[in-house]
């Protein structure tokens, strides 16, 4: 339990969470360059940890409480949402600060930026890094629920932000651009701002799907990012691997059983190969011989499921390029 004043409470519970075995760095490589991404991203930490403080309800006598795990930390304070905010409207609403002298503490003080702005950068540097959404689903009349995850899900999202944000273009992304292009990116085309649609239309960073529509997409250079993120050296593409591995998880299975599974996906010959491929780079163990060979996961990948194994596997496959 962290019981000291809040500038060093942040700066404690930053030390706690970035630990080299707690918030592992993750290498992005695009060409010759690398990015490098961490689990947990120190500026959403801080403002999502500010903004639990700022907005909690201190007649309720509870702590703001912090839980990190591998893949996930999540972020509890006591009261629901501030008046005219939910889960919906997050992001769109200007927000009510439940106690306005501590809000103006804090812009003034550095701390935060403008007071109703937390949310909207615990988003944009989120999603600008290819991570899931901010999760408030957990949220009730009781408490706010935050809930960040560390997986990166879309690398070539993370990319073609990056690679504008560090070009010579101009004007740079600022929180709503971000927000409207993760929009776009996941089809979603109900309340974007046409002004902000405008502006990115003109850096051709989206473009329309036709003339007689409103929906847009990201321009060419994301798609062909997206393409080339599928590609794992020569030997593997993703889609293809992350099938083997979801079968796989905590099972032991022949390849006439896995060929079950995926018979209207890989045919037996590519099966094959990618099992053979899988268990000479160690992501699979083999027991028994000939027929009666079954495949299961190395030790280091038995524990993990889902989204999590496929992202931990590729980025070790990755690595061994």
């Amino acid at each position: 339990m962290i019981d000291e004043p809040l500038y060093k409470s942040v700066d404690q519970v930053w030390k706690l969470i970035n630990q080299p075995l707690l918030n592992r760095k993750h290498p992005i490589q695009n060409g010759a360059y690398i990015y490098d991404i961490y689990d947990f991203n120190e500026a959403v930490l801080r403002e999502a940890v500010l903004n639990a403080v700022a907005h909690r309800d201190y007649s309720i006598a509870s702590e703001v409480v912090i839980k990190q795990f591998p893949s996930k930390i999540i972020i509890s304070n006591p009261g629901g949402f501030p008046k005219g905010v939910n889960i919906e409207n997050i992001l769109t609403v200007s927000s009510t600060p439940r106690s306005r002298l501590l809000t103006d503490i804090l812009e003034k003080t550095g701390l935060v930026e403008r007071s109703g702005q937390g949310v909207d950068k615990i988003f944009s540097l989120t999603l600008s890094e290819g991570k899931p959404e901010p999760d408030y689903s957990f949220s009730d009349m009781f408490q706010v629920t935050l809930i960040l995850y560390s997986q990166i899900a879309d690398k070539a999202f993370h990319i073609f932000i990056n690679e504008y944000q560090h070009s010579e273009k101009e004007p740079k992304l600022g929180v709503e651009q971000i927000i409207t292009l993760y929009k776009v990116r996941k089809g979603i085309f109900a309340n974007l701002k046409e002004n902000i649609v405008t502006q990115l239309l003109s850096q051709d960073l989206i473009r329309p799907v036709s003339t007689h529509t409103n929906k847009y997409i990201l321009a060419d250079d994301f798609h062909k990012l997206e393409g080339e993120m599928q590609l794992i050296g020569k030997k593997y593409v993703v889609t293809e691997v992350e099938m083997i591995l979801l079968i796989l998880q905590g099972r032991k299975m022949k390849i006439g059983e896995i060929e079950q599974y995926l018979k209207k996906s890989l045919n037996r010959n590519q099966i094959k190969y990618l099992l053979s491929k899988l268990k000479d780079d160690e992501i699979l163990i083999t027991e028994g011989v000939a027929g009666g060979t079954k495949y299961f996961l190395a030790d280091s990948y038995k524990d993990f499921r889902g989204e999590l194994l496929v992202n931990t596997v590729v980025e070790d496959l990755r690595s061994k390029l």
